[in-house]
């Protein structure tokens, strides 16, 4: 004889102690096993349905609080439209009670920056300081200790390469844009330095 245990009672019971499924041939409900049994078992779902019959019938005009646990008029709760007989949980007193966390700006903006280093980089936080280590607290290219000129941006740009997602180095924000505006390409870059000395040695020759 199959078992089965109910997830209701914790209890293992043979099949015929559960309701058959019914079989639906319309729409994603269908069930194509038609000795497919409920999860619960027969006497749980009969306990449910009783549970749900007696509930008083009408309007309710009081409510336990879930946490000090009187029984209080609903004007001594907030209203909720999430909450199924539409008010709060807890009594106005015990919210007011209740201690408010403020948030900590600073973790906040930790652990935003560690997650995006992750999901952009592949790195850590502690990857990154290494490598602002060994280029001295400077960028890689002009050598500047300020990351941008915006006062509030504190950290320097982190330098990838856009095909392989290779990390290259740390840059200010000026010179992270001017290579994304040469497209990451040594070409591009030689044409302009080509293009700069010709413009020299036409101011010389005049």
């Amino acid at each position: 004889m199959k078992m089965k245990t109910c997830p209701k009672c914790g209890i293992e019971k043979s099949l015929d102690e559960f309701y058959k499924r019914k079989s639906r041939s319309r729409g994603v409900h269908k069930v194509r096993n038609p000795n497919q049994r409920m999860s619960h078992c027969i006497e749980c779902c009969k306990a449910k349905y009783v549970k749900r019959v007696s509930r008083p019938k009408g309007p309710i005009i009081e409510k336990v609080c879930c946490r000090c646990k009187y029984l209080k008029s609903l004007s001594e709760f907030y209203k909720d439209c999430k909450s199924r007989d539409g008010y709060a949980s807890f009594c106005k007193q015990c919210d007011r009670d209740r201690p408010l966390r403020k948030p900590n700006k600073a973790v906040a903006r930790v652990s935003q920056r560690r997650g995006h280093y992750r999901r952009k980089y592949d790195m850590d936080i502690e990857d990154y300081d290494k490598l602002f280590e060994t280029q001295d607290g400077c960028c890689a290219i002009c050598g500047t200790i300020h990351p941008s000129r915006k006062k509030d941006v504190t950290h320097f740009s982190v330098d990838h390469d856009h095909s392989t997602g290779e990390v290259r180095g740390l840059l200010c924000d000026q010179y992270n844009l001017g290579l994304g505006h040469f497209q990451d390409t040594s070409e591009f870059l030689q044409k302009a330095i080509n293009y700069l000395q010709r413009e020299v040695q036409r101011e010389v020759q005049q």
